[in-house]
């Protein structure tokens, strides 16, 4: 092609009958290349300088740079422009050609043979690695992922030949697939394989004793038991073999199939058996929403199956068109490829003659029941098929066995996000400082296959954050595809042919259903949207409401994506008239729920019903009148506290505190809710001033209650003159209740605890337990057993601490006590530290880390993730601490936890200490410190002490000027600048 770089095999210009090679220096090259693989995009300038000619000052490297652009401009003339800051190629280039094609073939809107002959022509623009004899890392990364699609396409052009019956071609494709990439055992075994179809046991046995070769050599392994199976009995040519019958036709699939491994196994395992299984099970149904993934895992399965020969005749067809039992025979009999006759006969007798067969019947749900008909009587009728359909709504006729296509699990979501945002930006990679947001977009689609894609196809514009933010604003923002199907060229096409399958009064008690967020239950479905138990079986047959049974009743839920699409499909009268009974059934649950008794039993069970609908009571509360925003605030406290969520509940109190006069009788209720959320979030001044507010104008149970937070919050600071004298002193004994009494007795014992007097501690803390035993108060009881296991941890008494702990563990797991249960552990963990097993700890740890994240509680994986980096430093392993010690940063700087965020900039500042990486050491001190000051945090004296050590250890080994200086750059940078340099490679 005149005029086109050529940069697959070997870096050229076609010029007329000429072909330039040799150009004025290597550098020009370099810069040819660069510009030609980015082909009509802008460069900087500065960046080609910086990039090309690093080594030189600015001004040498500008006449470098226009030194090469010259020799450029009298190949290309005008395709070159350039101005003062920027140069931009114009031209065409094989590589270009080539994922043209390779997109094109991907495209679910074009014909099955069209796409393979798109596939079949960019195997063939592909002239060999890119840019051979250039090492720029650029050049190596695009390279690696250019060589591998390459290969790719050469696998899918050898499975499809061999679907064909067509061996020599698929032969071909196989070999130039395995002489790519010799140590990819996938491909040889699909080689090997084709080879005994052919008849060529001896070339099998070859490519094997290779494949075995290459692995041992190159990375100390051997083939799978499955591939060795392949040459069993090959040792001497055997031309008895005969060539398998299997015929197999499957849509042709480049991307990478992700996630779903056990789903993928059991389906396999099930329809493999089906045939000869003694229930006789041979109707199969992948069911779920759409975009779920049920074609591509469907595909799988018949590729594998395919591959060992399982049935000898194999077809997938695609129903997505059809709506009529008519046009479903003609397309079964145009995917048979049978002609001639009535359709219905040509198909029926190809089944029960070609047998044993699996037929794929996707998206069937559009013609259902006649569908479901139409396969009832070719199971009838061909004794020795089985089928396989995809859909969205149940067959529900006799022997259907269906299997449930859930979303993907948040690692196999972020694989499949990388997978497909590097097609879209080549230099796309998940990295420590993108990670969060990735998995934390992956979240927001919950894990939806098709969603998680179309978000993909931003990777070229847009980075994770912004992604976030802008599902954050809707998730129907999603961009277009339109290379795929119609139906998932967007998540709006993908929900609306679901929809408009439902009767219109089913249709329109689903849109209501969008009134509840996080789930509902049967009573809450009919009181608020009239939606009685036979709706929600049907939405439930269509795979659009899903059920999960917790406790002794059935929760239902819609895909976020559902809910959002059904609201907007709603008028504003009606989403107003939805609102209004949402509301006042849920400040009626709020109000039932009496969460201010004894956390006993009654209480774990009230507000185990309670947190089902935290969602609900939340949105509920932000739309409800002055008093009953109050209402609601105080009833999600527990569950704000249970969780972890502080800021969330404290900007709600603020919010509260806005509309409720000073005089209302619900004031001093929510002052004590806004301090005791301030006391959890560290901010200790808000925290003081919201009690003593409280101590100042309340009475009776609940001016006691701020006394005895007044008090805790003394210990905290390790003032015990306050503790005691300050506060605990002015409590009426008159007012006090047992509970206050036992809460009392267990600060005075945790008091104990902080000076070190761990045997009066247990002693007291113990007396604390039998107190709040007595009093119904089982929280308080595990409270105190959980800081007896302190005591005695700090004593030494390592097995008596485990025994407090697991006593305690029992107790918060009882009660369901999550964030608390989770803390007992975490002191489990600790105990194996003190006893010297660092890695069970390690273990420990790890899965409270894993447990935390599962139950979103960014607040605690923030600190265990804290607890493994430290114990990570102990064994000696200071890298992957500091990549626990950052991570565990991040969440902190994203709960906004300012006192945590200042332990944690100490703690990276120590890790850094110890890898001798010595440059931010000071300054990160310093930056802790004034974090501290601006979030009014103090320290007591015992971690001012361990502190100061710290510093001190810093500033001998760093020098006291530069420790001096270094601390005093600290203090001046912002909190966001302090977590950047501390996140900084």
């Amino acid at each position: 092609m005149s005029g086109e770089v050529r940069l697959l095999g070997r870096l050229s210009v076609a010029q007329g009958d000429e072909v330039v090679t040799h150009f004025r220096t290597q550098k020009t090259a370099a810069l040819l290349a660069f510009l030609a693989f980015h082909s009509g995009n802008s460069q900087s300038r500065e960046e080609l300088i910086e990039r090309f000619w690093p080594e030189s000052e600015l001004e040498q490297g500008r006449m470098s740079l226009r030194t090469a652009l010259s020799a450029l401009r009298k190949l290309f003339g005008e395709r070159l422009t350039t101005d003062n800051t920027t140069a931009m190629l114009s031209v065409n280039t094989d590589h270009a050609r080539f994922e043209r094609a390779l997109r094109a073939a991907r495209s679910e809107r074009l014909a099955e043979t069209e796409r393979l002959e798109r596939l079949s022509e960019a195997v063939e623009i592909y002239g060999g690695p890119l840019l051979p004899g250039f090492y720029e890392d650029w050049v190596l990364h695009e390279r690696d992922r250019l060589a591998a699609a390459q290969v790719a396409a050469l696998a899918a052009l050898a499975r499809w030949h061999a679907a064909l019956r067509e061996i020599p071609k698929a032969l071909d494709y196989a070999r130039r697939a395995a002489a790519a990439d010799p140590l990819n055992e996938e491909i040889r075994a699909d080689l090997i394989r084709l080879l005994r179809k052919a008849n060529r046991p001896g070339e099998a046995l070859r490519q094997f004793q290779d494949l075995e070769k290459l692995l041992d050599e190159q990375l100390a392994q051997k083939p799978s038991a499955s591939t060795a199976a392949l040459v069993e009995g090959l040792e001497t040519p055997d031309t008895s073999i005969p060539e398998p019958q299997t015929i197999a036709r499957l849509p042709l699939t480049l991307g990478r199939f992700r996630g779903r491994r056990d789903e993928l196994a059991a389906l396999v395992q099930r329809l493999s058996g089906g045939k000869s299984d003694a229930d006789g099970a041979r109707l199969f149904t992948l069911f779920g929403s759409g975009g779920i993934g049920k074609t591509r895992l469907a595909v799988e399965a018949g590729r594998r199956l395919a591959a060992h020969q399982f049935f000898a005749t194999l077809h997938f067809v695609p129903l997505a068109g059809v709506t009529t039992v008519p046009q479903a025979w003609e397309m079964l009999a145009g995917k048979l490829g049978l002609h001639g006759g009535t359709p219905s006969e040509r198909v029926r007798n190809y089944l029960s003659t070609h047998t044993p067969a699996l037929l794929i019947l996707d998206n069937l749900e559009q013609f259902l029941p006649e569908g479901a008909a139409l396969v009832e009587s070719l199971l009838a009728f061909a004794p020795d098929l089985t089928i396989l359909t995809t859909s969205r709504q149940r067959l529900a006729i006799p022997g259907e066995e269906l299997f449930v296509v859930g979303a993907l699990p948040e690692d196999d979501s972020v694989a499949l996000f990388v997978d497909r945002a590097r097609s879209i930006s080549p230099d796309f990679k998940l990295t420590q400082s993108n990670e969060l947001s990735v998995r934390e977009l992956v979240r927001s689609v919950e894990g939806f296959p098709l969603a998680i894609e179309l978000a993909a196809a931003w990777a070229g514009t847009l980075t994770p954050t912004e992604m976030v933010q802008q599902l954050a604003q809707s998730r129907l923002n999603l961009p277009k595809d339109s290379q795929k199907d119609p139906r998932h060229a967007s998540l709006t096409a993908a929900i609306s042919w679901s929809t408009e399958l439902l009767e219109p009064e089913l249709r329109e008690t689903f849109y209501r259903l969008a009134v509840f967020q996080g789930g509902w239950d049967a009573l809450a479905a009919q009181v608020v949207c009239g939606a009685g138990n036979y709706v929600l079986a049907s939405l439930r047959d269509r795979a659009l409401v899903s059920a999960e049974l917790q406790g002794t009743s059935l929760r239902f839920f819609l895909h976020e994506s559902l809910r959002e699409f059904s609201w907007h499909s709603l008028s504003p009268v009606e989403q107003t008239r939805l609102n209004a009974l949402h509301r006042a059934h849920f400040l009626q649950r709020a109000k039932e729920a009496k969460l201010d008794q004894p956390r006993g039993e009654i209480w774990a069970a009230a507000l185990a019903h309670l947190i089902p609908d935290e969602a609900n009571l939340r949105k509920a509360q932000e739309g409800a009148a002055p008093t009953d925003k109050v209402r609601f605030v105080l009833a999600l406290l527990p569950l704000w506290l249970h969780q972890g969520r502080f800021n969330e509940g404290e900007l709600a109190c603020r919010v509260a505190g806005e509309v409720i006069g000073s005089e209302e009788p619900d004031y001093l209720l929510l002052r004590f809710a806004a301090a005791t959320l301030a006391y959890n979030l560290n901010k200790n001044a808000d925290a003081e001033r919201g009690f003593r507010e409280v101590v100042e104008k309340g009475e009776g149970t609940l001016r006691t209650r701020a006394l005895l937070s007044l008090a805790q919050l003394a210990l905290f600071n390790q003032d015990n003159a306050a503790m005691m004298h300050t506060w605990l002193a002015r409590i009426d004994p008159e007012s006090s209740t047992p509970i206050c009494s036992a809460h009392a007795r267990f600060l005075e014992g945790t008091a104990l605890l902080y000076q070190g007097e761990t045997a009066a501690a247990t002693e007291i803390l113990a007396d604390a337990g039998v107190k709040a035993q007595s009093a119904g108060e089982l929280a308080l009881m595990a409270q105190a057993l959980n800081n007896q296991g302190n005591a005695l941890h700090q004593a030494g008494e390592l097995e008596k601490a485990r025994q407090s702990y697991t006593q305690a563990l029992v107790l918060r797991e009882t009660l369901g006590l999550r964030v608390e249960t989770l803390r007992t552990r975490i002191g489990l963990a600790n105990v194996e530290v003190a006893s010297g097993d660092l890695k069970e700890a390690l273990s420990r740890f790890r899965q409270a880390s894993q447990e935390a994240a599962a139950m979103g509680d960014l607040h605690i994986e923030a600190l265990v993730l804290g607890n493994q980096a430290a114990v990570l430093q102990e064994l000696g392993n200071s890298v992957e601490s500091l990549v626990l010690a950052r991570r565990s940063l991040m969440r902190k700087q994203q709960l906004g936890l300012s006192g945590n965020i200042a332990t944690s900039l100490n703690n990276i500042a120590g890790t850094l200490l110890a890898l001798g990486r010595t440059e931010a050491v000071a300054s990160l001190h310093g930056a802790a410190e004034m974090v501290r000051r601006n979030a009014a945090i103090t320290l007591g004296p015992a971690f001012r002490e361990q502190l100061n050590a710290e510093h001190a250890n810093a500033r001998h080994i760093l020098g006291d000027s530069d420790f001096t200086a270094g601390f005093g750059v600290g203090t001046t940078l912002s909190e966001q600048e302090a977590v950047a340099l501390a996140l900084a490679d």
